[in-house]
């Protein structure tokens, strides 16, 4: 009997370590407090309600079979909005999910030195954005993405999110220079639509996926 008992307790301490350690939080500063103690296969529930005066950088690290989930409380209810100056969220780690969430607008802009951004999966690797919605957003300054994949990590996706009458802004872009190639993108299963005609003089700034910029001196790499 005993050696039963002890071998129930040790199936059940490694479902628990299996699963992880979920979080709920309501603030930016709950939400940097959790982020600095994330383990794999740990997950962060933002609760229902808008967002303003939000931006965080998460570069935890899940694995493969153990990864990271940054997720609304439920599909539409955990919403962003308001005039950006910095990114809402900055992914710099590796096997990191971010879902659920809806991004309602925001207007980006550049002040101080400092871009806005909604969304930036920056060196991270195997990292993606899931069933996220990103609806009515506005790029004030010409050239401002929504979303963007930088630096020279892989594996990155996008996947399954709605991009919808955004105005002015380059919805996603794979962000390529002399110096940093993200490798092996995915982008899939996205809509886009309700896009006008950008109001830039050029006419320039306005792609959904925008691949490469400059075609100049950005070196010898394949994205």
């Amino acid at each position: 009997m005993k050696i039963l008992t002890a071998v129930f307790l040790l199936l059940v301490m490694h479902s628990v370590a299996s699963f992880g350690t979920t979080y709920k939080v309501k603030s930016v500063t709950e939400f940097e407090q959790v982020s600095k103690k994330l383990q794999p296969g740990d997950e962060i529930i933002i609760l229902k309600g808008t967002y303003e005066n939000w931006a965080v950088n998460i570069d935890a690290k899940g694995t493969v079979s153990k990864p990271i989930v940054i997720r609304g409380e439920a599909e539409q209810a955990t919403i962003f909005s308001g005039i950006q100056n910095q990114c809402i969220f900055k992914i710099t780690g590796a096997y990191i999910i971010l879902k659920n969430l809806r991004f309602d607008k925001n207007k980006v802009v550049r002040e101080n030195g400092n871009s806005g951004t909604l969304i930036e999966l920056s060196e991270s690797n195997h990292c993606s954005v899931e069933h996220c919605s990103l609806i009515d957003n506005e790029s004030k300054v010409q050239f401002l993405p929504l979303v963007i994949i930088s630096g020279n990590g892989a594996h990155n996706s996008v996947e399954a999110c709605e991009f919808r009458s955004n105005i002015n802004s380059i919805d996603l872009q794979v962000k390529i220079t002399a110096k940093s190639v993200p490798q092996n993108t995915v982008i899939k299963n996205n809509v886009f639509s309700n896009k006008a005609k950008v109001s830039w003089p050029n006419g320039n700034g306005g792609e959904c996926v925008q691949i490469g910029q400059d075609p100049i001196l950005l070196g010898n790499q394949e994205a």
